[in-house]
């Protein structure tokens, strides 16, 4: 399952990918990165930027993927979210107990 969805992500973002699906995909990937992590716009602007390019993303995955590769794409990124929590809280508080003393 993995390695087809691996496959067709590498068809959007290859060399022989249509400039207009690469460039698409890789500007929405590069607006959400933005929007995420700045914090000088408020919360509500966030949200009206955000809801539109999450439904973008769920109308593309739903047209260009089957339900399969959508639910193992699901599935790896709660896996490793589950790996990587603990790793991060371990360091939030790693630091904060190191800096503060």
């Amino acid at each position: 399952m993995g390695e087809a969805l691996a496959g067709r992500l590498k068809y959007y973002f290859g060399s022989w990918a249509p400039k207009y699906i690469a460039y698409g995909v890789a500007s929405v990937s590069g607006v959400i990165l933005a929007v995420c992590s700045c914090a000088i716009l408020p919360l509500f602007a966030k949200i009206i930027i955000l809801l539109p390019l999450i439904a973008g993303i769920v109308y593309i995955s739903r047209k260009w993927f089957t339900k399969e590769q959508v639910a193992d794409w699901m599935y790896e990124t709660w896996s490793l979210a589950q790996k990587l929590f603990p790793v991060l809280l371990a360091g939030v508080f790693g630091a904060l107990f190191y800096f503060s003393t």
